[in-house]
């Protein structure tokens, strides 16, 4: 399912996660990362993890199609959780308030457990 060099994906028993590099300014690549993320083929999996170690630069368009899967999975059932977060991408999180949509954590590992205590 690697639609495009800057996402690859590892599928896991209860979650999938979706890893992001470079630059989303609304082009092809946000597309496609939209696209994985509310995907049946993701395995059958609610739940998704946008791994953001290598992001460098996100713009606005970005934000709305982020907006835009996060309503689908949460549709389904299921969370979508952000983790090794940019500082620079944080601060803009911050800043927009989407920080009180978006759960952010340190890293796969912890935003994995966050799916078990969830209810």
């Amino acid at each position: 399912m690697n639609d495009h060099e800057q996402i690859s994906v590892d599928i896991h028993s209860d979650y999938v996660v979706v890893h992001l590099r470079g630059q989303f300014t609304g082009g092809e690549e946000t597309d496609t990362m939209q696209r994985v993320i509310t995907s049946d083929n993701v395995d059958g999996s609610l739940h998704v993890i946008l791994e953001m170690t290598d992001v460098t630069y996100v713009n606005s368009s970005f934000m709305s199609a982020l907006l835009a899967s996060q309503s689908n999975v949460s549709r389904r059932g299921g969370s979508l959780v952000m983790c090794h977060v940019p500082d620079s991408l944080q601060r803009i999180f911050t800043v927009t308030r989407l920080s009180n949509v978006f759960r952010t954590y340190l890293t796969v590992d912890e935003a994995a457990r966050s799916f078990t205590t969830e209810h």
